[in-house]
């Protein structure tokens, strides 16, 4: 055990520890490449075995993508439009964009059962870069979603005091958070060195 942490898991000699890796499926496929496992197939049956009892049930089937219609629901309460505000040009154009979406969504359906279930409503999820420059967006925005984990959405939940939600989020939000109250909306991020 001790031989695979150290060789394997971490930074040794020429090799790059596989706790690097953004994902599991990215991790299992190290395992090959650098030679731990000498199974051609060992990632895709440890994806597999992974997906089967990861969280006591299989990786969701109609996973969401970059190609979905804007009335696919991200979450139980919030659609692909609604993210992208109903804006072609707004569509996410790579798969990790959709994965940081859904993470994002994910914290606002907590939120949104905090407060009895009430609304939220998105006001700017993913903006390119000329959507961006045209509403005055810093060249950095976390709402442009240019690296694997980087994205923001800003949003207000209908009919609970912003700042009652500004300081609930202030509390159980681990990145980047944006105290927008002031203008009715918050921003929740998540950027490269999180949390």
């Amino acid at each position: 055990m001790y031989y695979l942490v150290e060789r394997w898991y971490k930074d040794f000699n020429i090799y790059q520890g596989c706790n690097r890796a953004n994902t599991r499926e990215e991790a299992a496929r190290w395992l090959v490449k650098e030679g731990y496992a000498t199974d051609p197939s060992y990632a895709d049956k440890l994806i597999k075995l992974m997906n089967q009892h990861v969280q006591g049930k299989p990786e969701q089937k109609d996973k969401f993508t970059p190609d979905k219609p804007f009335s696919y629901r991200i979450t139980p309460h919030i659609t692909y439009g609604e993210f992208t505000l109903n804006d072609e040009k707004r569509r996410f154009t790579r798969q990790e964009q959709c994965d940081t979406a859904l993470e994002l969504c994910k914290y606002l359906e907590k939120l949104r059962a905090h407060f009895g279930g009430k609304p939220i409503v998105i006001t700017s999820g993913y903006r390119p870069p000329a959507i961006n420059a045209s509403v005055g967006g810093a060249s950095n925005s976390e709402h442009l979603y240019n690296m694997t984990g980087v994205g923001a959405v800003d949003f207000y939940i209908s009919g609970v005091d912003i700042y009652q939600v500004q300081e609930y989020v202030d509390k159980t939000w681990n990145y980047s958070l944006g105290y927008g109250a002031p203008k009715g909306f918050l921003h929740i991020g998540m950027r490269l060195e999180r949390p």
